[in-house]
């Protein structure tokens, strides 16, 4: 099951992380990187990230995911930051932060983590090369019109 992150969660998170390391899930703080593994780290992903989403599998939190606002350089970014315990259920995660998420997103993921197929299966393209990672981005994604989703729906009915 997939909810919203509920600071009354905070305990369970903690414990997530801690017992969870991925060299991916990190944030960037003064151009330094800080692995989400302690209540200091966690502290700072939350605070600046929205769209935090958490799976649970028999009460347990067994996958994190959110956006962290990055600002860097003179550029604002969107950086997805997962973590989850297996594919399936970063591939649940996945899907349901970017049915909620239009915005330009990017990844920065190991060449060879697990979830590497993943991004680029969900529409993430190749956006630069960084040693031994890779910079994946979304586009934006446009809303539809009213218009054209009545020309749609008409295309299915007909």
């Amino acid at each position: 099951m997939i909810q919203y992150y509920s600071s009354k969660k905070r305990i369970d998170l903690l414990f997530f992380v801690k017992n969870n390391f991925n060299e991916d899930f990190y944030v960037t703080i003064n151009n330094k990187r800080k692995f989400v593994v302690n209540s200091e780290t966690l502290n700072l992903f939350l605070k600046n990230s929205f769209n935090v989403l958490l799976n649970y599998e028999n009460g347990d939190i067994n996958g994190v995911i959110g956006v962290w606002k990055s600002n860097g350089a003179n550029i604002e970014r969107s950086y997805v930051k997962l973590l989850a315990s297996d594919y399936k259920v970063a591939y649940k995660l996945l899907s349901v932060l970017l049915w909620n998420t239009k915005r330009e997103l990017f990844v920065k993921i190991k060449k060879n983590s697990s979830f590497l197929s993943l991004f680029k299966e969900k529409g993430f393209k190749f956006f630069g090369d960084r040693g031994s990672e890779i910079l994946l981005k979304r586009d934006k994604v446009e809303e539809i019109s009213k218009k054209e989703k009545e020309n749609v729906s008409k295309s299915f009915v007909n």
